[in-house]
């Protein structure tokens, strides 16, 4: 990746919080998530560090946007989609799940596609 303006490290980071912020996260939450060092993540909301792009790909997978997003070339930010979702209980967010399912949930959406067909074959599940 070719190094980043001091611009572009801000509106990454700003787009990183807001999404953060968004998802009802904790900045160490997401760091364990991608597998960082709260401070190293810290670094990439304030603009000091620009995140390696495996990083990029796991933050957009866990904030369900387009790694795209993190080059500008998406100008309007959606929505993050629910993190959790079933057919009784529309209501349930994110932060009513205790830590343990919350982090789950995080690792999950931070798996590649081969990681995630290996874990929906463990499961005996069908990935959507």
């Amino acid at each position: 990746m070719a190094r980043a303006s001091k611009e572009k490290k801000i509106i990454v980071g700003s787009i990183l919080r807001e999404k953060r912020k968004a998802a009802g996260l904790k900045q160490h939450e997401v760091a364990k998530a991608i597998s960082k060092s709260r401070s190293a993540y810290a670094y990439y909301e304030t603009g000091v560090t620009m995140p390696d792009y495996d990083s990029l790909s796991k933050l957009s997978r866990i904030y369900n946007v387009p790694i795209e997003i993190f080059d500008g070339e998406s100008e309007k930010l959606s929505a993050p989609e629910p993190v959790y979702r079933n057919d009784w209980d529309n209501s349930l967010s994110f932060a009513d799940l205790s830590k343990f399912e919350q982090e789950i949930i995080l690792k999950v959406r931070a798996m590649n596609k081969p990681e995630k067909e290996r874990l929906t074959d463990y499961l005996g599940m069908k990935d959507e």
